[in-house]
């Protein structure tokens, strides 16, 4: 009809200076954004490694845009509270002069705590949630109809299966819930009885059931639902997906010696950057890994790696499974047995330190 749009200028941001990994960058704070955003051009300077995936993300503008790489921070800092392994993506917005605002802190920094807001007085008050058992039932009712009454929490059951070739978690839906979309979190209490990583799992409409490895640590754990969303997020491949949510719990490091603090955990350090001194850095599957896979093709997967302040390795943990157990156990036998580093220096010293190593089979 030849009517003009309107210049209309974007909301204000909420800005706040936070430390992604040690490093401070301007964030603006975004209630409504499920993961959190920041400059490519800074995710060498906060220390986040990109690995493949695949997310769709609807701005506050309704523009949809799909995701194919993303990065976790150890620890980000907003104020006095801390969060860890907090999911960044990209931040593409060009509204906004490049140095006045880095990024967007999302909904995945904000999950422990409950949130309140003061606009007189330009403030944010964060209060950490409390026991999350104690409040599942009102959590899982609040989406009515679009999660239906079901014999189990979540609309699911789960077990963790103890086998030759590792841990295997199955997950099964309700009868009740059938072609409805769901996205479920479960805690997760160690054999131990320690608090673990907790679990998230995507079950589109088409899958009722998912069978897929998880970590060795899981052995023995228990499961508990303790949220639920109508809304799954879309998995690397067909037929659903499971996640850990974050690194092994600080808490099992215990006193040291004579009930002293237990020492720092060594910094995280992005793999490119240091100088490997034997080792390749590709690592494919052997035949015997191929023939384990029965021609189930090899998703990607993360071993976090920490050297000895001498450069060797010292420990290796599985944070993202290939889908293959042996696969993931020919991964860290291999970074272990063949893997040496030039000592990293921290304040003139060499220090033990971490990094995530991403293996992209083809």
């Amino acid at each position: 009809s030849g009517a003009e749009l309107p210049d209309v200028s974007p909301v204000p941001r909420r800005l706040a200076s936070t430390e992604i990994n040690g490093a401070r960058f301007a964030m603006h704070l975004d209630l409504g954004a499920a993961v959190s955003q920041l400059r490519e051009a800074h995710w060498s300077k906060a220390n986040l490694v990109p690995v493949e995936v695949k997310l769709h993300l609807i701005d506050e503008a309704a523009t949809p845009r799909e995701v194919t790489k993303a990065g976790i921070a150890a620890a980000v800092t907003l104020g006095r509270e801390t969060t860890d392994h907090v999911t960044f993506v990209p931040f593409t917005d060009q509204r906004f002069a490049t140095g006045a605002v880095d990024g967007a802190l999302g909904l995945d920094f904000f999950r422990p705590y409950a949130v309140y807001a003061n606009w007189d007085s330009s403030t944010y008050y964060l209060k950490p949630r409390g026991d999350a058992a104690a409040t599942t039932t009102a959590r899982l009712g609040r989406w009515g109809a679009d999660v239906p009454q079901c014999p189990h929490p979540g609309c699911v059951s789960a077990e963790l299966i103890a086998g030759e070739t590792g841990v295997t978690l199955r997950v099964t839906r309700d009868a009740q819930a059938a072609h409805h979309g769901l996205e479920v979190l479960f805690g997760v209490t160690s054999a131990t009885g320690k608090a673990a990583v907790p679990l998230i799992v995507e079950l589109p409409t088409s899958v009722d059931q998912l069978t897929t490895p998880v970590p060795a640590e899981y052995a023995g754990a228990t499961l508990a639902v303790l949220d639920v969303s109508p809304f799954p997020r879309m998995c690397p491949g067909e037929g659903g997906c499971a996640q850990p949510l974050g690194p092994p719990s600080a808490s099992s490091a215990g006193p040291g010696p004579s009930g002293a603090p237990a020492p720092p955990s060594p910094r995280t350090v992005v793999l490119e950057k240091l100088h490997r001194l034997t080792g390749a850095q590709a690592i494919p599957p052997s035949a015997d890994v191929q023939k384990a896979a029965t021609g189930k093709p090899l998703g990607v997967a993360i071993v976090k790696v920490c050297l000895t302040a001498d450069g060797k390795v010292d420990t290796t943990r599985l944070v993202k499974s290939s889908g293959v157990p042996a696969y993931d156990a020919e991964l860290e036998r291999t970074i272990r047995a063949s893997w040496t580093f030039e000592p990293v220096e921290t304040d003139g010293k060499p220090a033990p330190v971490c990094a995530q190593a991403t293996f992209l089979p083809r």
